[in-house]
């Protein structure tokens, strides 16, 4: 890892935090004299007493983990440690594809009948087309397709069709007010009390003030949002706080996230919403914290 994206790997403290898990996971590394400084640097006492990795880092608060984690020992330590612990696993890894080569792969593929057939490669190629096809056919997608798209597609026009259409005229009813009255829709403040736990039992508590006009808390969908790296993004409904009382169409809503990441990277949004409504694909509306 370089020297730069362990900086900001560092000034984040969900990724700093499963770095370090993941090393104190390792039992050929958490026990190495080499990580040792790293333990002994978030709490000297504890490390000296237990000898628990683990506990260590699950124990230390949030603040102390960033700010030890800041300083230029730690730093060095942790990039060294990394380099270490790359390099064993590429060797541990390359160790096992060679061997998988020479004891399984050359054996299968080189080995013949008497007919000059690889007999075990061909085991493996069909057993490969047993398990794979299907999960890679075109049955398995026209299913999917069906089940999860056509289907539900088939079945909500039935509901708007029945009983003259009423379904479908509320929906537009709805769709009409969504678009004349979206202009109203305002977040009007947002505030993030930290709970502290032990390490990641921590949250925020997040509540957000959103004036909806001529709307209702029944119409809109009120979200904490969340970018995540190489994954689907975080999404987290908003509960209406109904201790709070509604004043000039404005409401609060609040919700827990978890403090493995600051208070910054989670955004309130609010989409509308209808029990009967394709969204975003009938209406696109969307309105973002700013």
């Amino acid at each position: 890892m370089s020297k730069r994206a362990l900086n900001e790997a560092i000034s984040n403290y969900e990724e700093v935090f499963a770095l370090l898990k993941d090393l104190a996971l390792d039992l050929a590394w958490s026990w190495n004299h080499s990580v040792h400084l790293l333990w002994k640097q978030l709490d000297p006492e504890l490390w000296d007493r237990t000898r628990n990795p683990l506990l260590v880092l699950e124990t230390v608060s949030r603040e102390r983990l960033l700010r030890i984690a800041s300083t230029r020992e730690f730093k060095e330590c942790l990039r060294n440690v990394l380099v270490q612990h790359q390099t064993e696993g590429l060797l541990r890894d390359a160790e096992q594809l060679y061997h998988l080569l020479e004891q399984e792969v050359k054996p299968a593929f080189y080995g013949r009948d008497s007919s000059g057939i690889p007999t075990a490669w061909v085991a493996r190629m069909r057993a490969s087309m047993i398990t794979l096809t299907p999960m890679f056919s075109a049955y398995r997608t026209v299913g999917e397709y069906l089940e999860q798209y056509y289907k539900p597609v088939a079945l909500g026009y039935e509901r708007r069709a029945a009983d003259g259409g009423l379904v479908a005229k509320q929906l537009a009813g709805w769709l009409r007010r969504i678009e004349d009255t979206w202009s109203s829709v305002e977040i009007l403040a947002r505030h993030s009390v930290l709970h502290d736990g032990l390490g990641p039992d921590s949250f925020w508590e997040i509540t957000a003030q959103v004036h909806l006009g001529a709307l209702t808390p029944n119409d809109v969908l009120v979200e904490l949002f969340a970018d995540n790296r190489g994954a689907a993004p975080f999404r987290q409904r908003m509960s209406l706080d109904t201790s709070v009382g509604e004043s000039n169409s404005t409401y609060t809503f609040k919700e827990r996230a978890s403090a493995a990441r600051s208070a910054s990277d989670y955004t309130v949004r609010v989409i509308p919403r209808h029990t009967e409504a394709q969204v975003p694909l009938e209406t696109n509306r969307i309105l973002w914290e700013k």
